[in-house]
């Protein structure tokens, strides 16, 4: 039987030399620049009172991965032999969903070849009894490739977070000595900070714009059905179903290898991503049949309870980031808005004004938050989306004019577009970088 083995890191050691991401790169043939191991540093611009050091990290083929928990098209393995977590590239689908869920930014997206690549443990190498390229090529010891102890823990570090998955390294931590500030007179270190404070995220409204479009229009569509199926409401089938195509096809720019789409499928016992994609794919099927196939009570209870699971699923999707406050509810979330619209349907004011009450609460108090915390809490964009939430539709409700809810309706998806959009851009995906600056931050307080 093979010895479970890991990386070992030392803080003390490492110089930040970068010699462990060029034999990375060099033996696995990455396309630049793309690194599949990085270097992150804490401190790295010497703020006073604070010591410098490095993280050398890579995929750290975690006892409960994440990835290989929430990936969709089931493109994650575990190697029995020895532990590590493969990725099969023909199996992937190039959706990102794990790039989001793995918190140590393992997984990378190649975007010339539309799928997902990541950290192979040197299986190739290992397997003959030799270290992984980049332990083999650190010159000074700091990463290493050691015997895995039974009762593997990895030691709470600044700047580093174990997340209860149980990652496979060991953090030899800075011994007293080099926790000292490390005073570099001549650096700025003002300017710098600023620069610190604003690395990229993953999820911004620029990159997910498609799923914007799919999953307002998703709601549009739920809400719609019910109201044809419980107030008689006159759906023009035709447009029904254009508007469900292009939902799917909108969804579909998020894939990298939109050909194995199929696969999407194949997790539906963990990934909420999954479970997204079936129901969609139920309420297409059903909802379709119910207009021009086959109208029964069968398939029209198919396409209500897969279009209510479609609406939960798509914002259980986005549980594995890091939100933008504390409350778990959002004003943005697709349920609450899919609620919201079926009220303009059902012509109910007493249910538009209890749900639009909610959100605009919501939406206020996460504005507040921002605030407090002296965040951009963008006041004219907040102004307006307030308005067309609450101003609009009452002015038109309060005066009866005839043939407005279109008007109406226009003005609440106006201000739900707003809403999501802002709703991407305030969320975040947990880096190392991202970790090392929240430490960084919260010490220098």
């Amino acid at each position: 039987m093979q010895i479970k083995k890991t990386f070992q890191f030392d803080t003390n050691k490492c110089v930040g030399c970068h010699a462990c991401v060029v034999a990375c790169a060099i033996e696995n043939k990455t396309d630049l620049p793309i690194n599949w191991r990085e270097v992150n540093t804490f401190n790295q611009f010497h703020y006073p009172e604070l010591g410098v050091f490095h993280y050398s990290l890579a995929c750290n083929h975690c006892d409960d991965a994440p990835c290989m928990y929430n990936c969709p098209a089931l493109a994650y393995t575990r190697d029995l032999l020895s532990g590590a977590v493969v990725h099969n590239e023909n199996h992937c689908i190039g959706c990102k969903y794990c790039t989001w869920a793995c918190p140590y930014d393992a997984p990378k997206f190649n975007a010339a070849k539309g799928i997902v690549e990541k950290c192979t443990f040197c299986v190739s190498r290992t397997s003959e009894g030799l270290k992984p390229a980049c332990a083999n090529l650190c010159p000074t010891g700091a990463l290493d490739y050691v015997e895995k102890s039974q009762n593997h823990k990895v030691l709470e570090n600044v700047g580093f977070d174990d997340f209860d998955i149980g990652p496979s390294i060991n953090i030899i931590s800075l011994r007293n000595e080099n926790v000292k500030p490390e005073i570099i007179p001549e650096i700025d270190v003002s300017s710098k900070i600023i620069e610190y404070e604003k690395a990229e995220s993953k999820i911004t409204f620029k990159t997910e714009w498609p799923l914007v479009i799919f999953t307002l229009s998703v709601a549009y569509l739920v809400a719609e059905f019910f109201a044809s199926v419980f107030y008689e409401y006159q759906v023009n089938s035709y447009v029904f179903m254009s508007i469900n195509l292009l939902a799917g096809f909108f969804s579909s720019f998020h894939l990298g290898k939109k050909s194995r789409a199929y696969r999407a499928f194949f997790n539906i016992k963990n990934s909420w991503l999954s479970r997204e994609i079936l129901s969609f794919s139920l309420f297409f099927i059903a909802t379709g049949s119910h207009f021009f196939l086959l109208k029964n009570d069968i398939i029209t209870y198919i396409a209500l309870f897969s279009g209510v699971f479609l609406l939960i699923s798509i914002d259980k999707v986005y549980r594995i980031v890091i939100q933008s406050t504390p409350l778990e509810l959002y004003s943005a979330h697709i349920t609450l808005t899919g609620f919201l619209i079926v009220s303009l349907f059902f012509n109910n004011y007493l249910m538009f004004i209890l749900v639009a009450t909610i959100k605009t609460s919501l939406y206020i108090y996460r504005k507040y938050y921002f605030w407090k915390k002296g965040l951009n809490y963008r006041l004219f964009i907040t102004a307006w989306r307030l308005d067309l939430i609450i101003s609009l539709p009452l002015i038109f409700w309060l005066f009866d004019f005839s043939n407005l809810n279109w008007w109406i309706l226009a003005s609440v998806l106006i201000g739900e577009i707003i809403d999501r959009a802002e709703y991407y851009e305030e969320l975040d995906v947990i880096t190392p970088q991202k970790q090392i600056e929240y430490d960084f931050n919260r010490l220098r307080k």
